[in-house]
């Protein structure tokens, strides 16, 4: 059997493009007053309330260019919205079954005179969502605010396929000792992950058209009280770069720098190791990692505000000396 080395780097930072989204914006007025042109989609055969992921597809042709292009997103639980690979936004804002949240962008500027992919991605947790989510099944909704844009409307040419790469790893109440309200952690198999999804290239030819719903209304009209939608009022979270966590422990020991960042690391076949990263500051990030080789090998990510004492005590998070969380063993 051959064994591989695996190679990986962490970073903290965001691929996502700031200062497309508009919140509160100005719609045309069948989008007010009237039922929209598109309708609610989901994946044929699938339950309402079952975990699970969906990556749906649509590619359009662009004679010429212009300043705007507006499209009307939503979802249920949430999305990811790519334009030629470049990660746009992602919603909807948390509303409720009465008040659902759609977002606006103008994606003129990621949009090139010919063939795009516009993709997105949908997942619901099912049985396993927070405690701040809302909703009633998986569903997917794209509106183009007029003219040329209504060719993104659903469910129009998209396409659709279930990635199995990613499962919910539920959180053990008993482990925790506590109330939970977050959501689940997150398996992702690479070997099951359909690389490149979001290009134009990607061959989708064995992807299934979406199966409707139903109509999609603002709120308001005909009685609709079902995801009854409405525009989004905040604006987006701004991402940017961070600085990648320093490690404080490897195996256990204290590296000869303390809080060097995390570069290049080789594990070689057979071994395993445990890596404690600290950011210094409290802060909502994303970690990127990055690796190569290491077939069949398997990383693990937890999060912990402080390490616990033999008291099962916090106390300073900044000392680590004979402290433990138990889900990094």
């Amino acid at each position: 059997m051959k064994l591989h080395t695996l190679t990986i780097l962490l970073l903290i930072i965001s691929r996502l493009s700031i200062g497309q989204l508009i919140p509160e914006p100005d719609l045309a007025e069948n989008l007010i007053s009237g039922k929209w042109p598109s309708s609610w989609v989901k994946m044929g055969g699938t339950q309402d309330n079952d975990y699970g992921v969906f990556l749906f597809r649509n590619t359009i042709d662009i004679k010429n260019r212009q300043d705007t292009f507006i499209v009307h997103l939503s979802a249920d639980n949430r999305y990811k919205l790519f334009v030629n690979e470049i990660q746009v936004g992602f919603g909807p804002a948390k509303g409720d079954i009465d008040h659902w949240f759609f977002d606006t962008y103008n994606i003129a500027d990621f949009l090139k005179k010919g063939e795009n992919t516009i993709a997105v991605k949908v997942w619901n947790y099912g049985s396993h969502r927070p405690v701040s989510f809302t909703g009633s099944g998986t569903r997917f909704l794209c509106q183009g605010d007029g003219g040329e844009e209504q060719i993104l409307n659903t469910p129009g040419k998209w396409k659709v396929f279930q990635d199995q790469s990613t499962s919910p790893e539920p959180i053990n109440r008993n482990e925790i000792g506590g109330y939970i309200v977050v959501p689940p952690g997150d398996v992702f198999n690479c070997a099951l992950n359909q690389w490149g999804w979001t290009s134009l290239e990607f061959d989708d030819s064995n992807w299934e058209k979406p199966e409707i719903i139903e109509g999609a209304s603002p709120r308001g009209v005909g009685g609709k009280i079902d995801h009854a939608l409405v525009p989004r009022l905040i604006p987006a979270m701004k991402y940017s770069k961070t600085a990648s966590p320093g490690i404080r422990l490897i195996d256990g020991t204290v590296p000869d720098i303390d809080g060097i960042p995390l570069d290049d690391m080789n594990i070689p076949p057979g071994t395993m190791k445990t890596i404690l990263l600290d950011q210094k500051e409290l802060i909502n990030s994303y970690p990127l990692i990055k690796f190569s080789g290491g077939k069949d090998a398997r990383i693990r990510i937890t999060y912990s505000e402080a390490l616990f004492d033999a008291n099962n005590q916090k106390g300073n998070r900044n000392i680590i000396e004979g402290k433990k969380n138990e889900r990094l063993q």
